[in-house]
């Protein structure tokens, strides 16, 4: 690769995705490597498998120059682990897949094309989409619910995206307490592109989200990422009771408590090695 070449970083986090990591990894090198317009790096990162994940990812790292590999002490979730990848990757644009090969290798090129040096931010619309319809009702709610928190009309908050160098080392500035790379993104007001990509069933084994899984998800960025004014829906109808009862000390303490739990989350600034195990 001459450097002369922009650069394409694909950050991949997965999670007991074992069965998966080497069909994926063929099928991105085939399409990244017969093409002559990008170089490519592939940054993997594990997010605390308990699968043979983490050997199968580190002889890849070992046979392939173009590997990365960061290991992640124990489960700490997909947007940390979009982090800990942003933190290492060294592209012109990077772009962030789910492990799972349920995106064809070809939407990289696809986001990267459409971004071109108009946009900071790329972002896929899956299109017939191959999930149970629980996942995609669970998704589209959140859809609207985060729309409404960041205030971006954006489609299909969580799939697969492409993001310049400079968007990348402002998202990586920030430091979020929740190191959540999609809302500190969008936060930012970027300019970006919505692009429809092609989804597919799952090769093998089953989604690691759930309802549950989702909900908590959310509420973190009702909490982190609203603005100091919010309130739950259902305490800030109830009145001021200025401390004549309990009732009305647990609301009031309550919501005061969520804002200020609020405001400290955008101020934090953990380091990255709270969460590595090593490269």
């Amino acid at each position: 690769m001459s450097r002369s070449q922009p650069l394409i970083s694909v950050v991949i986090p997965s999670y007991n995705d074992e069965p998966i990591i080497r069909p994926f990894y063929d099928a991105i090198v085939q399409t990244l490597g017969s093409q002559l317009d990008y170089g490519f790096e592939l940054i993997y990162v594990d997010d605390g498998s308990v699968d043979p994940s983490p050997h199968t990812l580190s002889q890849l790292a070992k046979e392939d120059q173009r590997v990365t590999f960061i290991e992640l002490c124990r489960n700490y979730g997909q947007q940390r682990a979009l982090f800990a990848g942003l933190s290492v990757a060294k592209g012109d644009y990077v772009v962030t897949i789910d492990g799972d090969y349920q995106y064809p290798p070809e939407v990289i090129l696809q986001l990267v094309q459409a971004m071109g040096h108009q946009y900071e931010m790329a972002s896929g619309i899956r299109t017939h989409r191959r999930d149970n319809w629980c996942d995609i009702l669970a998704s589209k709610l959140g859809n609207l619910i985060i729309r409404k928190i960041l205030a971006v009309n954006l489609q299909d908050f969580g799939s697969v995206k492409a993001f310049s160098r400079p968007l990348v080392d402002r998202i990586l500035a920030l430091r979020h307490y929740f190191s959540d790379v999609y809302p500190i993104a969008l936060s930012l007001h970027p300019t970006f592109v919505e692009v429809k990509v092609l989804h597919k069933q799952r090769p093998s084994g089953r989604s690691h989200w759930n309802l549950w899984m989702r909900l908590k998800l959310y509420l973190y960025f009702y909490i982190g990422y609203s603005d100091d004014h919010f309130q739950i829906p259902f305490f800030s109808r109830l009145p001021d009771y200025s401390g004549r009862d309990n009732f009305g000390n647990f609301t009031h303490n309550f919501q005061s408590n969520i804002r200020l739990f609020s405001k400290s989350a955008r101020n934090h600034s953990p380091s990255l090695f709270d969460f590595y195990c090593g490269f």
